[in-house]
């Protein structure tokens, strides 16, 4: 009877790590927090704040500084 116990509390810690591991590494896209962000490095042309990828730095006359 305890076996049959240790083997059920085994299989279902087996079961809740596979599928937590699974949940993190389709979260781990989806967060802001780990996603690196992305900017223009200096001397890339730039058009302000209508740009999609905004400049590491400013945006002065039209280039990344």
């Amino acid at each position: 009877m305890n076996m049959k116990i240790l083997v059920l509390v085994a299989v279902l810690c087996l079961v809740v790590s596979t599928h937590a591991e699974r949940h993190s590494k389709t979260d781990m896209g989806d967060s802001p927090m780990i996603q690196e962000r992305k900017c223009l490095p200096p001397g890339k042309p730039c058009y302000g704040a209508t740009q999609k990828i905004p400049c590491c730095g400013v945006c002065s006359h039209n280039n990344c500084t």
